[in-house]
Order: structure tokens, then sequence, then C-alpha cells
């Protein structure tokens, strides 16, 4: 079974059902790449021979994710091969978190994010916390009441789920419920 059929008298939407199949993605050496390949249905074109009219053709297409690691000034190629089987492989680690070779990031219980950056050793914690300041101003002025304090996202309970997990990619949603006034007073209104 071949990623592309080069047969114009195939049925488009018999194409389009038919299972893509297992693939992955090499480098010039051979060696796997960690990927994701997602069907992407059939699309339909043609060649131009210069003895023939244009020769119409369909093909089974397929959506390729991996990190490339390009040289810089460079090029690499890579190759879309028959697999066995699907590719297998996780950047998630315990704690609500993910890694590769260059960071290791993870959700707090709270919702918010903290970062290693393993080149350096720096940490960052405490990112990405949503912050109400109660803003009473209008379209042109920005103004915190006198005396009200922000209410800040971070210092509760999220909700955390794993919404991606595949060899190159793996993502988190954090849900913070905050508890905000409506409106400001009903004096401003008349102010």
């Amino acid at each position: 079974e071949r990623l592309y059929t080069g047969q114009y008298d195939e049925n488009y939407r018999t194409l389009r059902q038919k299972p893509l199949g297992c693939w992955k993605v090499v480098d010039e050496s051979g060696a796997a790449v960690p990927c994701v390949v997602e069907d992407a249905g059939a699309g339909f074109g043609y060649d131009l021979p210069r003895d023939k009219f244009r020769q119409p053709c369909m093909a089974k297409r397929a959506k390729v994710t991996l990190q490339a690691q390009v040289p810089a000034m460079g090029l690499r190629c890579y190759a879309l091969v028959p697999a066995q089987e699907p590719a297998a492989g996780s950047l998630v680690v315990p704690g609500n978190g993910m890694e590769n070779d260059a960071i290791k990031a993870w959700v707090e219980p709270d919702g918010t994010l903290s970062l290693l950056h393993k080149g350096t050793g720096r940490e960052y914690r405490g990112l990405g916390y949503l912050e109400d300041t109660g803003d009473i101003g209008n379209e042109y002025i920005y103004y915190q009441p006198p005396g009200e304090k922000s209410i800040l996202s971070r210092g509760g309970q999220a909700k955390i789920e794993l919404l991606e997990d595949t060899p190159v990619r793996a993502a988190y949603r954090a849900t913070v419920t905050m508890q905000i006034p409506v409106s400001a007073q009903n004096s401003l209104r008349e102010e």
C-alpha cells in the first residue's frame, strides 16, 4: 500500500475512507524521529508531462508533526516511510508535567505554571496566573478603586486535565474559579 496511488480512476470517496496505515519519519541516517502522523483525507491533482495531456491523479494525504533538528544556515532531510506499528512516546512526566531535552514544565495545583530551563538550571515559578483589579475607569482611563486589592487566581485549587500526549507535544488545561464582583458600586453610575 503506497501513500500516493497515482491512479486517476480510483473513487475519491473510497480513497478518503481508506485507512492511512502506519507511518514513521526517519532522518537521513535512517534513524526514527519522534512524530505524529495523522490522516488528512484525500486530494486531487495532476501531472503535466511534456509529451501528453495532463495526467489526473488522487492521493491519500497525511499531516506530519515532528520537531526538526536543523543546523543553523543548513538543512536536514526527513522521509515518511511505512512502519509496522504507530510511533510511541510521551513528553508527559508525573506531577502534571512535561519534559524534553531543553525544558521541564509542570502545572501547579493552583493552575500556575512552573518552568525549569535545563541549560541554565534556572527555575521560574508562578507563571500564568490571572488577575482582576476591579478597573472602574472608562474606555480611556484605567482606574483601580482606592483600597481595593487585586483578586488573583493563584493560591486556590485548579482542575487540571491532560488534553494531548504525543511523542512531540503535550498539552494540559488548568481551569480555575475566581470570585469577582459583578459590578462596581451603584454610586459609580451616578458619578
